[in-house]
């Protein structure tokens, strides 16, 4: 393949299992392709001894060591190969080893033109054989090929993800700050399917703490979010909705009930509780957010356990104020909303720290829920400092007398008395 750029290398060689996942892998690298041919891959049963660096490993001693390393059927398919005129020849050996298997490559480049006219005698010369020509050229040097794989079940391991995830489906609503980065964070656990939903356009304000970047100004966050994951993700598959989550849950409910674990980072308290009584305990699910100037984030799990809390478990009347979250640093009835002289808009002050700090959280814990650990439905929660909260004149919460900064601790969040939890239990 050919690839753009004048930092990066002209005329890579892709080797996969067919043209089609060749082709979508290349186009991923950001290449195109120029050519192709066909290679040849086997299966050595014993150890070799691979040539060194500066070792010179002849065709005749390169035919011998596969020959002698493979079983007698690899050999009667590999002989088939060549004897088709493939040369140049490459062919990729996974070889056994102490640590599992590697990968060798080798290549029979074309054989000078003087063992080519002894071949070809009796031939068209289109119809020569590798075979026929590489037993006139025995003591030609074969070509060492390195390789770098892309296949997803070596780069998950290799990566320090867990491949069991990689059949896996987790849909994230919202794809704004906290769901970006938390789209980002899952992805790199290994999980293989993502849904993603969104309504909103990628506007300039949210730059600086979203994982998507100018080029994507204007266009569907959850389209922009897909094209990104996808580009760095080998094997992942991302399905984007630009749509409203509640005319989503009414057209296309499978596309987030089916799958494994849904999480939820809307920043809309009001939508998340409607969402919280019409999925009642359907599905294991996660709700993010954080709170305003880095004083902490949270992820609420609920959907695991029968007698487990729900997202209302978490909110109480206060008079004069209304329903107010009790997980909240911040004390109820205050307001974070701020403007920008110059713009239309108003925002909550949080940075992209605080949204991939509360994003990592939310990986662990669906880590936890896809491999079983994660049982008992819990608030998380991670307290930040609150010297520029306070330096602001606003108010701390009493529950922040039970953490340090710094701190992140999870704790049961069921309330015997939240009448949605009542209804379930019945």
């Amino acid at each position: 393949m050919s690839r753009n750029g004048a930092a990066r290398q002209e005329g890579q060689i892709v080797l996969s299992d067919n043209t089609e996942s060749g082709r979508h892998l290349i186009r991923r690298l950001g290449g195109a392709v120029t050519q192709s041919r066909t290679a040849f891959f086997v299966n050595l049963d014993k150890p070799i001894q691979p040539p060194g660096f500066d070792d010179v490993l002849t065709v005749r001693a390169a035919i011998q060591i596969v020959q002698g390393a493979c079983r007698q059927e690899d050999w009667a398919k590999l002989r088939a190969w060549l004897s088709q005129p493939v040369l140049p020849g490459l062919l990729l050996l996974s070889v056994p080893g102490v640590d599992g298997r590697i990968l060798i490559g080798m290549q029979f480049d074309d054989v000078p033109v003087s063992a080519r006219k002894k071949a070809a005698r009796g031939f068209r010369p289109e119809k020569v054989h590798a075979w026929r020509e590489l037993q006139y050229s025995p003591d030609q040097p074969v070509a060492k090929v390195g390789f770098d794989r892309y296949d997803s079940q070596f780069l998950i391991s290799r990566g320090g993800a867990t491949r069991v995830f990689r059949d896996k489906t987790v849909a994230i609503v919202g794809c704004g700050a906290v769901g970006s980065h938390t789209a980002e964070r899952i992805a790199s656990i290994g999980v293989g399917h993502l849904h993603l939903v969104d309504s909103e356009l990628l506007e300039a304000g949210n730059l600086y703490r979203h994982v998507l970047g100018m080029r994507d100004i204007g266009a569907p966050k959850a389209d922009g979010l897909r094209t990104l994951l996808t580009s760095r993700y080998p094997g992942l598959e991302v399905q984007a909705r630009f749509t409203d989550v509640i005319e989503l849950m009414h057209s296309e409910e499978d596309f987030l009930l089916k799958a494994d674990v849904l999480v939820f980072a809307l920043g809309d308290e009001t939508l998340e509780l409607r969402i919280n009584e019409m999925l009642g305990r359907k599905v294991p699910r996660l709700h993010t957010w954080v709170d305003p100037l880095s004083l902490g984030g949270h992820v609420h799990v609920t959907g695991l356990a029968r007698e487990g809390g729900c997202l209302r478990c978490l909110f109480h009347r206060l008079d004069g104020v209304g329903l107010t979250n009790r997980a909240s640093f911040a004390e109820a009835g205050q307001s974070f909303q701020q403007t920008i002289a110059g713009c239309s808009g108003v925002y909550t002050p949080f940075s992209a720290l605080d949204a991939d700090r509360t994003a990592i959280e939310v990986a662990r814990l669906t880590g936890r829920i896809l491999s079983g650990k994660e049982i008992v439905d819990s608030l998380v929660s991670w307290f930040g400092d609150p010297e520029d909260f306070s330096a602001k004149g606003y108010r701390l919460s009493k529950r922040t007398h039970l953490f340090q900064p710094g701190e992140c601790k999870s704790a049961p969040a069921a309330d015997s008395e939240c009448p949605h939890c009542a209804q379930w239990r019945s």
